[in-house]
């Protein structure tokens, strides 16, 4: 007879299944994770995985959640006392996950899944990733420190940053050189676009 598992023993298999689907994932892209592989990489019946995930994009959602609640948990850890700083550090902790996570930066931050019906769990992973990176903004521009509005300001810096881990990830250029001296530029020149005091 089949072990009875507990909702706790249940949601750490779920959890395991979900951090070997991102190995996966990293290693040989989207298309190549599936609930088959990851079932013989686990070790597992090939129909196991479905006992905790609907489909191949229920897999995808899981990763997806816990990607998020890393980098919030890491925001989190962020001073907010300083807003710019604070904006400055969470750039850094975007930019850096996308350029050492390509496959993950791109399941989560450039597919259309969020264009779709989602989960509750995953919605407010969201919804809370989005609220925190631009609560520094809003702090800074009511304190008077940048002049564009913060939704305005918000897609400016999303989509520099994008557009750098774009290049990067297509090898357009050298992360060893070019890289981290355009980082500094784009830095520098939207800083004195949207400042209006450099003293945080």
């Amino acid at each position: 007879m089949a072990k009875i598992l507990t909702e706790e023993q249940k949601l750490e298999k779920r959890n395991r299944l979900i951090e070997l689907a991102t190995s996966i994932l990293e290693r040989d892209g989207e298309a190549g994770l599936t609930a088959r592989g990851l079932a013989r990489e686990a070790g597992i019946s090939r129909t196991t995985p479905y006992l905790y995930f609907k489909d191949k994009e229920a897999i995808l959602n899981g990763i997806r959640l816990q990607i998020l609640n890393r980098i919030i948990a890491e925001f989190k850890q962020v001073d907010e006392k300083k807003p710019l700083t604070q904006m400055r550090m969470f750039g850094e902790i975007y930019t850096i996950f996308g350029l050492e996570h390509p496959e993950l930066y791109r399941l989560v931050f450039t597919s259309d899944f969020s264009l779709r019906p989602m989960a509750p769990e995953l919605q407010q992973a969201l919804n809370s990733f989005q609220s925190i990176m631009m609560s520094p903004m809003q702090k800074a521009y009511a304190a008077g420190l940048i002049r564009i509005p913060p939704d305005r300001l918000n897609l400016v810096l999303w989509s520099c940053t994008h557009g750098l881990l774009s290049f990067a990830h297509s090898g357009l250029i050298d992360k060893q050189t070019v890289l981290p001296q355009l980082r500094q530029d784009i830095g520098h020149i939207l800083s004195k676009g949207f400042l209006n005091q450099i003293n945080d």
